[in-house]
């Protein structure tokens, strides 16, 4: 029971690990919101290389917490050291309420997890400069036989080029 404790938790603390590599947003460029702001904070990352990416900051203290969660529940930290001391999470619950803000504060920028759709100001900006984007999509195969690997079809990489980016066609090989 340890071991798949071990490997479940290995898993989740590269995922953190992992999102937050993803997400570099700089506070220069997004607003984080207070909930984001509070949970950045708690992190206490004092790495000059972090101090105006509020996601990153709080994505290596929830690591750092789960670490610490993993060392009471299977006495080690299977994956990567976390960054930093903090106090293990009590529940489950608690991990899910900090997923929550980070989730919460990236959909107030139009961002779910896993969904990154074309972002408004680029929108803006090809509609007021009046330029025509064309995607081009190289899947391998050919598009008759349903595009390369995975057994992927043409339809599925359609629908998942952003709303609106397609306007003056997209060219799958």
């Amino acid at each position: 029971m340890q071991q798949q404790a071990a490997t479940a938790l290995g898993h989740h603390l590269n995922d953190l690990w992992y999102l937050a590599e993803e997400l570099s947003m700089s506070s220069r460029l997004v607003h984080p919101n207070a909930m984001l702001l509070h949970l950045a904070a708690e992190a206490d990352d004092g790495s000059p290389y972090r101090l105006d990416e509020p996601y990153r900051q709080a994505l290596r203290g929830m690591h750092a917490r789960l670490a610490a969660t993993a060392v009471e529940l299977v006495g080690h930290v299977p994956g990567r050291r976390p960054i930093g001391q903090r106090n293990p999470y009590r529940s489950p619950g608690e991990l899910l309420a900090d997923l929550d803000v980070i989730d919460g504060a990236l959909r107030a920028h139009g961002v779910e997890l896993g969904v990154a759709p074309m972002p408004a100001t680029t929108r803006r900006c090809r509609r007021r400069h009046r330029v025509k984007l064309r995607l081009f999509h190289g899947r391998g195969g050919t598009v008759g036989r349903g595009g390369g690997g995975g057994g992927g079809s043409s339809y599925h990489a359609i629908v998942a080029q952003p709303a609106g980016s397609v306007q003056v066609g997209l060219r799958l090989t």
